[in-house]
């Protein structure tokens, strides 16, 4: 028998014995995501485990899903050795910091001209 897992990192509710919440609906929707014999996680967070975990991941993009509102992005979880550490097929974003630091150090050089001045 083949099963699929659906991971996520997410608040969870317990009440009277059962869950409620994102994190268990949006598990619930990578798991239907995966395919036979496989596991889907949700977004970078999951892939902060690469460290604690032989595992590769295999970007899937932005998924809309049930009852979520806005699209979600998808890994597979890659079980072969060769692939640990990797992610595969992901794009890196240019990173925001980057512009925080030059807007901040551009703020800074006008102050300083403008209390010369």
């Amino acid at each position: 028998m083949e099963f699929r897992i659906g991971v996520n990192l997410g608040d969870v509710v317990e009440e009277e014995g059962k869950i409620f919440g994102d994190g268990v609906n949006i598990a619930a929707r990578m798991e239907s995501l995966s395919e036979a014999g496989g596991c889907a996680s949700l977004g970078r967070r999951m892939i902060l485990l690469e460290k604690k975990l032989s595992l590769g991941y295999e970007y899937l993009g932005e998924h809309t899903v049930k009852n979520i509102e806005k699209p979600v992005r998808v890994y597979r979880v890659l079980m072969e050795p060769e692939a640990a550490g990797e992610v595969i097929g992901e794009k890196k974003a240019k990173s925001k910091q980057w512009q925080r630091v030059t807007i901040g150090l551009v703020v800074a050089v006008i102050m300083v001209v403008a209390a010369v001045c």
